[in-house]
């Protein structure tokens, strides 16, 4: 993602910088540390304005609730759910299928060119798409169960463990940075390595464990791993009351609550970018 990476960067040059004033007490020559320690400043103060006015971390956002969306209405559409409940009707329900596409798109405020593929010919609907709309209740029950329920199940648990591995991973080496520099500076302290002066070695570890946990925050580990566990366990609450639905009336029924449930999960993804 452009936005974390950009991000990393900033904190990269803001590392670099503090290690560049480090090394200046072993080069004589101080105009080259100036002119580096400058460079590293002006590409930090890019990538500063460029995350400020491009903003890419609000347009991943949006796109990617913009997707989950098209997701979930293109699911109510096979299932044959509400607001597609009349499988008859195929020509009106394709109607509807693409008017509420549109709509979609015009509640994120998008560009609608930057989502134009090569060709614009096709139907909204695939013909996947219809025959499975066209199918039985039974085979519908199936593969909503094995391609939505399961799949998605099974996508929130992964989600809800890496970043809990990736949040324990982060907090471990913020803190082993900050013990490397506590050890740095006591052994400075006892066997004074330098006793003219006071070099201030850990000033560059302190930058780098404060750009790590910076990163960990901005990628929110921690609050992702308890909101996709989170989403999990109701997702499995959904599975359970998936074995009781018995007929194709009650099947539309359970799609609308499922797909009404994964939707609130996908519209914070909007609120997550402020």
């Amino acid at each position: 993602m452009f936005y974390f990476r950009l991000l990393v960067a900033q904190y990269l040059c803001l590392s670099v910088a503090s290690a560049v004033t480090l090394a200046a007490v072993y080069v004589e020559d101080q105009k080259i540390i100036l002119l580096i320690y400058l460079g590293v400043l002006i590409a930090g103060s890019i990538a500063a304005m460029l995350l400020a006015t491009m903003k890419p971390n609000q347009s991943w956002y949006q796109m990617r609730a913009l997707a989950e969306s098209c997701k979930t209405l293109a699911w109510r559409y096979m299932m044959a759910a509400e607001p597609f409940n009349d499988r008859t009707e195929t020509s009106r329900a394709k109607a509807v299928f693409a008017e509420r596409l549109h709509d979609l798109l015009m509640i994120q405020n998008l560009d609608a060119s930057a989502l134009l593929n090569d060709d614009l010919t096709g139907e909204h609907a695939t013909e996947k798409m219809e025959d499975i709309r066209l199918s039985t209740y039974e085979d519908r029950r199936e593969f909503y169960l094995k391609g939505r329920i399961d799949e998605q199940l099974k996508w929130y648990n992964e989600k809800a463990i890496g970043n809990k591995y990736k949040s324990n991973v982060f907090s471990f080496l913020t803190v082993l940075i900050y013990v490397t520099a506590i050890v740095t500076t006591v052994a400075q302290i006892r066997y004074s390595f330098f006793p003219n002066s006071v070099i201030w070695i850990s000033e560059p570890l302190l930058v780098v464990a404060a750009s790590v946990l910076g990163y960990a925050q901005a990628k929110r580990f921690a609050e992702l791993s308890s909101s996709y566990a989170l989403t999990a366990l109701e997702i499995r609450k959904l599975r359970s009351g998936f074995m009781a639905v018995r007929d194709d009336d009650e099947f539309v029924d359970y799609v609308r609550e499922a797909e009404s449930a994964f939707s609130r999960e996908h519209t914070q993804w909007i609120a997550r970018s402020s």
